[in-house]
Protein backbone atom coordinates (compact mmCIF):
# COMPACT_ATOMS: atom_id res chain seq x y z
CA UNK A 1 0.00 0.00 0.00
CA UNK A 2 1.54 3.29 -1.07
CA UNK A 3 1.40 6.43 1.01
CA UNK A 4 -0.69 8.86 -1.04
CA UNK A 5 -2.53 12.20 -0.89
CA UNK A 6 -0.78 14.96 1.04
CA UNK A 7 -2.71 16.39 3.98
CA UNK A 8 -1.78 19.48 5.99
CA UNK A 9 -2.38 18.54 9.59
CA UNK A 10 -0.15 20.66 11.78
CA UNK A 11 0.30 24.38 12.14
CA UNK A 12 3.94 24.25 11.10
CA UNK A 13 2.65 22.92 7.75
CA UNK A 14 4.48 19.61 7.53
CA UNK A 15 3.23 17.39 4.73
CA UNK A 16 1.80 14.09 5.93
CA UNK A 17 0.05 11.47 3.88
CA UNK A 18 -3.04 9.29 3.96
CA UNK A 19 -2.29 5.61 4.43
CA UNK A 20 -5.10 4.56 2.08
CA UNK A 21 -6.01 6.40 -1.10
CA UNK A 22 -9.72 5.56 -0.98
CA UNK A 23 -12.29 4.01 1.34
CA UNK A 24 -12.45 0.82 -0.73
CA UNK A 25 -8.73 0.31 -0.03
CA UNK A 26 -9.33 0.79 3.67
CA UNK A 27 -12.33 -1.49 4.17
CA UNK A 28 -10.40 -4.79 3.78
CA UNK A 29 -7.72 -3.63 6.23
CA UNK A 30 -9.82 -2.12 9.02
CA UNK A 31 -12.57 -3.83 10.98
CA UNK A 32 -16.03 -2.26 11.15
CA UNK A 33 -17.16 -1.32 14.69
CA UNK A 34 -13.70 -2.01 16.07
CA UNK A 35 -11.75 0.50 13.95
CA UNK A 36 -14.55 2.64 12.49
CA UNK A 37 -18.31 3.10 12.30
CA UNK A 38 -20.63 4.76 9.79
CA UNK A 39 -23.59 6.75 11.09
CA UNK A 40 -26.43 7.72 8.78
CA UNK A 41 -29.72 9.18 10.00
CA UNK A 42 -32.62 8.74 9.64
CA UNK A 43 -32.76 4.97 9.19
CA UNK A 44 -35.31 5.38 6.39
CA UNK A 45 -34.26 7.89 3.73
CA UNK A 46 -37.20 9.80 2.26
CA UNK A 47 -37.36 10.75 -1.39
CA UNK A 48 -37.13 14.49 -2.03
CA UNK A 49 -39.78 16.17 -4.17
CA UNK A 50 -39.60 19.62 -5.72
CA UNK A 51 -42.03 21.10 -3.20
CA UNK A 52 -39.75 20.04 -0.31
CA UNK A 53 -37.25 22.81 -1.01
CA UNK A 54 -33.61 22.60 0.08
CA UNK A 55 -32.82 19.59 2.26
CA UNK A 56 -29.54 19.44 4.18
CA UNK A 57 -26.88 16.74 4.26
CA UNK A 58 -24.76 17.33 7.37
CA UNK A 59 -21.46 15.48 7.11
CA UNK A 60 -18.31 14.67 9.07
CA UNK A 61 -16.17 12.11 7.24
CA UNK A 62 -13.25 12.53 9.64
CA UNK A 63 -15.19 12.07 12.86
CA UNK A 64 -14.17 10.32 16.05
CA UNK A 65 -10.42 10.25 16.58
CA UNK A 66 -9.39 11.69 13.22
CA UNK A 67 -10.65 15.26 13.67
CA UNK A 68 -12.24 15.07 17.12
CA UNK A 69 -15.70 16.56 17.76
CA UNK A 70 -16.54 17.18 14.09
CA UNK A 71 -19.10 14.36 14.10
CA UNK A 72 -20.79 15.82 17.19
CA UNK A 73 -21.04 19.25 15.56
CA UNK A 74 -22.42 17.73 12.34
CA UNK A 75 -25.07 15.97 14.40
CA UNK A 76 -26.01 19.24 16.08
CA UNK A 77 -26.73 20.78 12.67
CA UNK A 78 -28.79 17.77 11.61
CA UNK A 79 -30.87 17.90 14.79
CA UNK A 80 -31.39 21.64 14.34
CA UNK A 81 -32.67 21.48 10.75
CA UNK A 82 -34.55 18.17 10.91
CA UNK A 83 -37.84 19.53 12.39
CA UNK A 84 -38.51 21.84 9.45
CA UNK A 85 -36.36 20.25 6.71
CA UNK A 86 -37.64 16.78 7.39
CA UNK A 87 -35.82 15.00 4.57
CA UNK A 88 -32.41 16.17 5.73
CA UNK A 89 -29.77 13.53 6.46
CA UNK A 90 -26.74 13.06 8.72
CA UNK A 91 -23.69 11.13 7.53
CA UNK A 92 -20.72 10.56 9.84
CA UNK A 93 -17.67 8.38 9.31
CA UNK A 94 -16.27 7.85 12.80
CA UNK A 95 -12.76 6.50 13.37
CA UNK A 96 -11.82 4.66 16.53
CA UNK A 97 -8.15 4.73 15.54
CA UNK A 98 -5.95 7.32 17.20
CA UNK A 99 -4.98 10.07 14.79
CA UNK A 100 -2.57 12.98 14.49
CA UNK A 101 -4.91 15.27 16.41
CA UNK A 102 -6.21 12.86 19.03
CA UNK A 103 -2.58 12.10 19.79
CA UNK A 104 -2.40 15.56 21.33
CA UNK A 105 -4.72 14.30 24.06
CA UNK A 106 -3.24 10.89 24.83
CA UNK A 107 -2.70 7.71 22.87
CA UNK A 108 -1.22 4.31 23.57
CA UNK A 109 -0.76 3.52 19.89
CA UNK A 110 2.29 4.06 17.73
CA UNK A 111 3.67 7.55 17.24
CA UNK A 112 3.07 9.45 14.03
CA UNK A 113 5.75 9.61 11.38
CA UNK A 114 6.82 12.03 8.68
CA UNK A 115 9.37 10.10 6.62
CA UNK A 116 11.44 6.93 6.41
CA UNK A 117 14.36 8.61 8.15
CA UNK A 118 12.16 9.39 11.16
CA UNK A 119 10.65 5.92 11.23
CA UNK A 120 13.88 3.94 11.03
CA UNK A 121 16.50 3.90 13.76
CA UNK A 122 20.20 4.63 13.36
CA UNK A 123 20.85 1.25 11.75
CA UNK A 124 17.98 1.66 9.33
CA UNK A 125 15.66 -0.77 11.09
CA UNK A 126 12.21 0.19 12.32
CA UNK A 127 12.65 -1.80 15.53
CA UNK A 128 15.65 0.36 16.52
CA UNK A 129 13.38 3.38 16.89
CA UNK A 130 12.14 3.57 20.48
CA UNK A 131 9.07 5.52 19.32
CA UNK A 132 7.66 2.25 17.98
CA UNK A 133 6.40 -0.71 19.93
CA UNK A 134 5.99 -3.96 18.03
CA UNK A 135 3.13 -5.11 20.25
CA UNK A 136 1.21 -1.86 19.84
CA UNK A 137 1.59 -1.97 16.09
CA UNK A 138 0.43 -5.57 16.04
CA UNK A 139 -2.77 -4.51 17.83
CA UNK A 140 -3.43 -2.36 14.77
CA UNK A 141 -2.57 -5.28 12.46
CA UNK A 142 0.42 -3.38 11.08
CA UNK A 143 3.67 -5.08 12.07
CA UNK A 144 6.73 -2.80 11.58
CA UNK A 145 8.68 -3.66 8.43
CA UNK A 146 11.35 -2.01 6.31
CA UNK A 147 8.97 0.10 4.21
CA UNK A 148 7.40 3.29 5.56
CA UNK A 149 3.94 2.43 4.29
CA UNK A 150 3.85 -0.82 6.27
CA UNK A 151 4.47 0.86 9.61
CA UNK A 152 1.57 1.36 12.03
CA UNK A 153 0.28 4.70 10.74
CA UNK A 154 -1.79 6.90 13.02
CA UNK A 155 -3.76 8.66 10.32
CA UNK A 156 -4.85 5.43 8.64
CA UNK A 157 -8.59 6.12 8.66
CA UNK A 158 -8.20 9.59 7.11
CA UNK A 159 -9.23 9.71 3.45
CA UNK A 160 -8.88 13.14 1.88
CA UNK A 161 -12.17 14.75 0.81
CA UNK A 162 -11.43 14.60 -2.91
CA UNK A 163 -11.09 10.81 -2.63
CA UNK A 164 -13.69 10.02 0.05
CA UNK A 165 -16.90 8.26 -1.00
CA UNK A 166 -18.99 5.43 0.41
CA UNK A 167 -22.20 3.81 -0.73
CA UNK A 168 -24.14 5.32 2.17
CA UNK A 169 -22.90 8.82 1.37
CA UNK A 170 -23.35 8.48 -2.38
CA UNK A 171 -26.94 7.38 -1.94
CA UNK A 172 -28.03 10.63 -0.26
CA UNK A 173 -25.65 13.18 -1.79
CA UNK A 174 -26.94 14.21 -5.25
CA UNK A 175 -30.27 15.80 -4.26
CA UNK A 176 -29.27 17.44 -0.97
CA UNK A 177 -27.26 20.51 0.02
CA UNK A 178 -24.03 19.24 1.66
CA UNK A 179 -22.50 20.99 4.65
CA UNK A 180 -19.33 19.24 5.78
CA UNK A 181 -17.39 19.72 9.00
CA UNK A 182 -13.64 19.19 9.26
CA UNK A 183 -10.87 19.94 11.73
CA UNK A 184 -7.43 21.48 11.40
CA UNK A 185 -4.62 22.14 13.83
CA UNK A 186 -4.42 25.74 14.98
CA UNK A 187 -2.88 28.14 12.49
CA UNK A 188 -2.43 31.89 12.20
CA UNK A 189 -2.99 34.45 9.47
CA UNK A 190 -0.13 36.35 7.83
CA UNK A 191 -0.14 38.83 10.73
CA UNK A 192 0.33 35.92 13.16
CA UNK A 193 -3.16 36.12 14.67
CA UNK A 194 -5.11 32.87 15.22
CA UNK A 195 -7.91 31.93 12.83
CA UNK A 196 -10.55 29.66 14.32
CA UNK A 197 -12.85 28.80 11.40
CA UNK A 198 -12.21 28.60 7.66
CA UNK A 199 -15.20 28.50 5.29
CA UNK A 200 -14.86 27.00 1.82
CA UNK A 201 -16.60 24.96 -0.83
CA UNK A 202 -18.41 26.34 -3.87
CA UNK A 203 -21.50 27.51 -1.95
CA UNK A 204 -22.15 31.24 -1.78
CA UNK A 205 -23.43 30.79 1.79
CA UNK A 206 -19.92 31.12 3.22
CA UNK A 207 -19.95 34.92 2.83
CA UNK A 208 -23.24 35.41 4.69
CA UNK A 209 -22.24 32.82 7.28
CA UNK A 210 -19.01 34.67 8.12
CA UNK A 211 -20.99 37.88 8.55
CA UNK A 212 -23.68 36.20 10.67
CA UNK A 213 -21.25 34.40 12.97
CA UNK A 214 -19.30 37.62 13.43
CA UNK A 215 -22.48 39.31 14.66
CA UNK A 216 -23.41 36.42 16.96
CA UNK A 217 -19.92 35.95 18.40
CA UNK A 218 -16.95 38.28 18.08
CA UNK A 219 -14.83 35.86 20.12
CA UNK A 220 -13.69 33.74 17.18
CA UNK A 221 -12.13 34.80 13.88
CA UNK A 222 -13.53 33.39 10.63
CA UNK A 223 -11.85 33.24 7.23
CA UNK A 224 -13.54 32.78 3.85
CA UNK A 225 -11.87 31.08 0.88
CA UNK A 226 -12.95 32.00 -2.63
CA UNK A 227 -10.17 29.81 -4.06
CA UNK A 228 -7.24 27.78 -2.78
CA UNK A 229 -5.02 30.86 -3.06
CA UNK A 230 -7.53 33.44 -1.76
CA UNK A 231 -8.52 32.97 1.89
CA UNK A 232 -9.07 36.06 4.02
CA UNK A 233 -10.30 36.78 7.55
CA UNK A 234 -13.74 38.36 7.71
CA UNK A 235 -13.73 42.04 8.67
CA UNK A 236 -16.94 44.05 8.17
CA UNK A 237 -15.00 47.29 7.78
CA UNK A 238 -13.00 46.09 4.75
CA UNK A 239 -13.67 44.72 1.29
CA UNK A 240 -12.59 41.12 0.67
CA UNK A 241 -9.38 42.07 -1.14
CA UNK A 242 -8.27 44.28 1.75
CA UNK A 243 -8.80 41.73 4.51
CA UNK A 244 -5.99 39.84 6.25
CA UNK A 245 -4.83 36.78 4.34
CA UNK A 246 -4.43 33.28 5.72
CA UNK A 247 -2.53 30.54 3.92
CA UNK A 248 -5.19 27.84 3.86
CA UNK A 249 -5.12 26.18 0.45
CA UNK A 250 -5.68 22.75 2.00
CA UNK A 251 -8.83 24.01 3.75
CA UNK A 252 -10.52 25.76 0.83
CA UNK A 253 -12.73 22.92 -0.43
CA UNK A 254 -12.55 24.35 -3.93
CA UNK A 255 -12.20 21.13 -5.91
CA UNK A 256 -15.08 19.73 -7.94
CA UNK A 257 -13.83 16.31 -6.81
CA UNK A 258 -14.48 17.18 -3.16
CA UNK A 259 -17.63 15.31 -2.10
CA UNK A 260 -19.03 18.52 -0.60
CA UNK A 261 -19.36 19.90 -4.14
CA UNK A 262 -21.17 16.83 -5.47
CA UNK A 263 -24.56 17.63 -3.99
CA UNK A 264 -27.44 19.64 -5.45
CA UNK A 265 -26.21 22.07 -8.13
CA UNK A 266 -22.59 21.11 -7.39
CA UNK A 267 -22.09 23.67 -4.61
CA UNK A 268 -21.54 22.73 -0.98
CA UNK A 269 -20.33 24.44 2.19
CA UNK A 270 -17.11 23.25 3.86
CA UNK A 271 -16.64 24.30 7.49
CA UNK A 272 -13.11 23.85 8.82
CA UNK A 273 -12.76 24.17 12.60
CA UNK A 274 -9.52 24.76 14.49
CA UNK A 275 -8.32 22.45 17.24
CA UNK A 276 -8.94 25.20 19.80
CA UNK A 277 -12.52 25.77 18.63
CA UNK A 278 -13.28 22.06 18.87
CA UNK A 279 -11.29 20.91 21.88
CA UNK A 280 -10.21 23.61 24.32
CA UNK A 281 -12.26 25.55 26.84
CA UNK A 282 -15.24 24.78 29.11
CA UNK A 283 -17.76 26.91 27.19
CA UNK A 284 -17.05 25.55 23.72
CA UNK A 285 -20.43 23.94 23.20
CA UNK A 286 -22.10 27.32 23.58
CA UNK A 287 -20.09 28.57 20.61
CA UNK A 288 -20.76 25.38 18.65
CA UNK A 289 -24.45 26.20 19.06
CA UNK A 290 -23.86 29.78 17.94
CA UNK A 291 -22.12 28.48 14.82
CA UNK A 292 -24.99 26.08 14.10
CA UNK A 293 -27.50 28.92 14.52
CA UNK A 294 -25.49 31.07 12.13
CA UNK A 295 -25.44 28.27 9.56
CA UNK A 296 -29.19 27.69 9.86
CA UNK A 297 -29.90 31.43 9.63
CA UNK A 298 -27.98 31.72 6.36
CA UNK A 299 -28.97 28.53 4.51
CA UNK A 300 -30.01 29.59 0.98
CA UNK A 301 -33.77 29.88 0.62
CA UNK A 302 -33.92 28.60 -2.96
CA UNK A 303 -31.70 26.34 -5.02
CA UNK A 304 -30.71 29.19 -7.33
CA UNK A 305 -29.11 30.95 -4.34
CA UNK A 306 -26.77 28.07 -3.41
CA UNK A 307 -24.05 28.87 -5.92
Amino acid sequence: MKLISYVITISTILALTDYFKAVEDMYPQLQKDRDYTEERLPAKILKIRKKDGIQILSIAVHGGRIEPETDKIAKKLYEKVKPYRQKSVLYNFISKIDSIQSGKIKTNRCKTTQCCKTIKGSSGNVTDNKAFSKSKCESFNKVPEDECEKVCYLNAAHITSTEFMTGKLKGVLPCRYPISFHGYSDRNDVENLPVDIVLGGFSSQKHKLAQEFYKISKKYRVAVCISSSECRVYDPSKSFDNRIEIKASSLSGDSKNNFVNKGILGCGLQVELSYTFRIKGPTLEKYWDKLINAIVNTIPYEGKDIC
